[in-house]
């Protein structure tokens, strides 16, 4: 029985203590607030800019030198790819390219009618994957753990089967007001875009993990579609970002774990982009306004409820980026052998939401009110 271990709390001391105190108390609060943003954008700023320039180079030099844009080599075994969400959109997608490219795909659909688009592809494999279901995430485990141990063939002895990569890609979505939304709502986001991908990286880390223990794979990864909205939260999406803030954070906790298995785990967090995902809210947002209790519905007001569906579906269709920036994220994260932690896809995202990620709270809120030109108050506000 291992020893048991004693916490060693070391608190602050008393000076600290004090200090603490003092910057959490207005108006010292808020002027240490102003003072540091300050400090941050006039005085540091420069010198900052100047040192990420001088780092962007020297990640160049690196870039061209060290190999990080080398791909795998497949050449000498068989190398399968397990991802979820392969019905449509981006998952679908990337069975195909993947395949292409001489990997073995598990194809993890939720209907069984999707299967049928992959029949008679010789290297890839539907499953019947709910992720919110834990036997057929348990089957789906089983399944490629005996594709990897079957040795039937003269063949398997010199190209050896692994499992590369688990994609967790399957995700919904669900738009509107909090108080407009039922609980099962809020529920059924994080059933499949949290919990499932939880339930997905457990069954499949065993593999992994003895993979890893016997050296046979070391490229092994896990990627994790997380979406921007896992990084950047504004109205009308509550269901959805609290679902995504949480898979961000599962992956972030996730990557520092596997470290010591020498597993890879990538997040790719794409902003808004052609999926059938998107192709579904102005029905969700219309069905959801419509049986509304009259009562609440009153309380808003039509027009309220005008502003709420330009927000949340006709300004993301203005914004919508070709779904191939991602599936070529999505390639680049299983090719490569050294892939980035972290994947933004999409201009906005890169250049726009990350700048207002870093900003102050205050002016994160009125940035994103503007840009949404919320300015319609609700009907009982208005009376």
């Amino acid at each position: 029985m291992a020893p048991t271990r004693k916490s060693h709390q070391r608190v602050p001391g008393p000076w600290l203590q004090s200090l603490n105190e003092l910057v959490h108390t207005p108006p010292v609060s808020f002027v240490a607030y102003g003072i540091f943003w300050a400090f941050i954008l006039i005085v540091a700023s420069p010198v900052v800019g100047i040192v990420l320039l001088f780092v962007t180079v020297l990640r160049l030099c690196w870039y061209a030198v060290s190999g990080r844009h080398a791909t795998i080599d497949t050449t000498d075994k068989q190398l399968a790819i397990v991802v979820t969400g392969c019905d449509t959109g981006f998952g679908c997608s990337l069975a195909f390219e993947m395949a292409s490219k001489g990997y073995v795909i598990f194809a993890g659909c939720l209907n069984k009618e999707s299967m049928k688009q992959y029949e008679g592809h010789s290297n890839i494999f539907p499953l019947k994957m709910d992720v919110t279901k834990e036997d057929e995430v348990k089957n789906a485990a089983v399944v490629v753990n005996k594709w990897i141990n079957e040795n039937t063939t003269a063949e398997l002895t010199t190209s050896p089967r692994l499992l590369h990569a688990v994609v967790n890609n399957a995700g919904i979505g669900s738009g509107g007001l909090i108080d407009w939304l039922d609980i099962s709502v809020f529920r059924k986001d994080m059933e499949v875009n949290y919990f499932g991908m939880v339930s997905t990286v457990k069954a499949f880390l065993p593999i992994l993990k003895k993979q890893a223990c016997s050296q046979d794979h070391k490229d092994a990864r896990i990627v994790n579609v997380v979406s921007m909205a896992g990084l950047v939260a504004a109205g009308f999406g509550s269901t959805y970002h609290g679902s995504k803030f949480a898979a961000e954070g599962f992956s972030i906790c996730l990557r520092h774990e596997m470290d010591a298995f020498d597993i890879d785990v990538i997040t790719v967090n794409p902003s808004f982009h052609e999926t059938p995902l998107t192709d579904k809210m102005p029905q969700f947002c219309n069905d959801t306004w419509n049986n509304l209790d009259p009562k609440v519905r009153e309380e808003y007001g039509e027009e309220f409820f005008a502003q709420t569906y330009r927000i949340a579906v006709d300004l993301p269709a203005d914004v919508m980026w070709s779904a191939k920036h991602v599936v070529d994220a999505l390639v680049r994260s299983l090719t490569l052998v050294s892939p980035p932690s972290q994947m933004i896809v999409g201009s906005d995202a890169k250049f726009g939401y990350l700048l207002n990620r870093h900003l102050p709270v205050w002016l994160q809120d009125k940035i994103i009110k503007i840009a949404t030109g919320r300015n319609v108050k609700p009907a009982t506000m208005t009376r």
